[in-house]
Formats: structure tokens, sequence, C-alpha cells
């Protein structure tokens, strides 16, 4: 088994920020990520994190843009 990298709990607008690759925030994000990116992470999300990420593409009918979210968080705790 691969080593282990650290548990990382994203705040949502961190983790919205990172997924959408928001260019103002993006580069700083993955900087200060870096070094827990070294190894796979463990991402955990809280309920919270998971429905806030959801309001945009649910308010705005973006379906891809749910999917994709849907698939970080079911491939992550």
């Amino acid at each position: 088994m691969g080593k282990v990298g650290h548990i990382v709990y994203p705040d949502t607008c961190i983790l919205i920020y990172w997924l959408e690759r928001n260019s103002t925030y993006v580069d700083a994000i993955l900087q200060r990520l870096r070094p827990a990116l070294e190894s796979p992470p463990i991402l955990v999300f809280t309920e919270l994190t998971r429905m806030e990420c959801r309001v945009k593409p649910l308010q705005t009918d973006n379906q891809i843009q749910l999917a994709a979210y849907d698939r970080v968080f079911s491939t992550w705790l």
C-alpha cells in the first residue's frame, strides 16, 4: 500500500475555488496544499460543505457542474 497523505478538511469556499479553478485563488490554494498533495491526500467534507457546494449548480440547473461535485464527494470521505 502506498503512503497516505495528510487529512485535509477544505472549507466550502476553498473547495469551490479549487474545483472551479478560480483564476484569482487557485494558484494560492494549490501552493498552500502542495505539501498535502505530495502523497494522495485524504479529503474529508462535512454535510454542510457538500450542500453548500451544490447550491449554485442547483440554482442555475448546471447538471455538468453538479455531477462534477457529486463525483468528488462520492470519491472522498
